[in-house]
């Protein structure tokens, strides 16, 4: 009788101690997420504030030349005009935007490399820059023809939210060689 109340006195020991444990991974793991989150949103937040007050003039005008000419129309400047409606290529039609929320999920990560991060940042940039042409030119196009822009627009740029997972998911995988993507945060 004395052996089976010492067996469940240190199993209960053991179940109180392993109880603690997880609760003190689950705790270490949710203040590691939280600053995960506060980091990206800092990081997001700062970075759309920069493009934003960033003199994009030249920038802004690219874009809107080479996506007017691509649906036939021309651009005076960053305006392009569709039968009386001005359409401004502004700092936050430039693809930029895109690129503060792809930077503030790979800066806010602790893995991998500064190195690696920036390696990746540097590609997925390159490949926002050029995919958002096409998004502009596709809203110009269904604008050309009697479509909502704004509702074209906004479905486009859920698409480029895709694409930023992609980059993201991808460019860590293959880039920065993460298989386990828990020993990011």
């Amino acid at each position: 009788m004395k052996k089976s109340k010492l067996n469940r006195k240190k199993s209960s020991s053991l179940n109180n101690k392993t109880i603690s444990q997880k609760t003190i991974v689950g705790n270490s793991k949710n203040k590691k997420i939280a600053l995960f989150i506060i980091k990206f949103f800092f990081i997001f937040f700062l970075l759309s504030f920069i493009v934003e007050i960033l003199p994009l003039g030249w920038l802004n005008e690219l874009i809107a030349q080479v996506s007017s000419s691509l649906v036939g129309l021309s651009a005076k400047g960053a305006i392009i005009n569709i039968d009386g409606f001005n359409f401004i290529v502004g700092n936050a039609c430039t693809g930029l935007m895109s690129a503060s929320i792809l930077a503030a999920t790979i800066f806010s990560l602790a893995k991998p490399s500064i190195k690696k991060k920036l390696m990746l940042f540097t590609i997925g940039l390159g490949i926002l820059l050029i995919v958002n042409i096409p998004r502009v030119s596709l809203v110009l196009l269904f604008a050309k023809y009697g479509f909502d822009a704004n509702l074209v627009h906004e479905l486009t740029w859920f698409v480029m939210s895709g694409v930023i997972l992609l980059i993201w998911y991808y460019g860590t995988k293959k880039v920065c060689e993460i298989k386990d993507f828990s020993e990011l945060i």
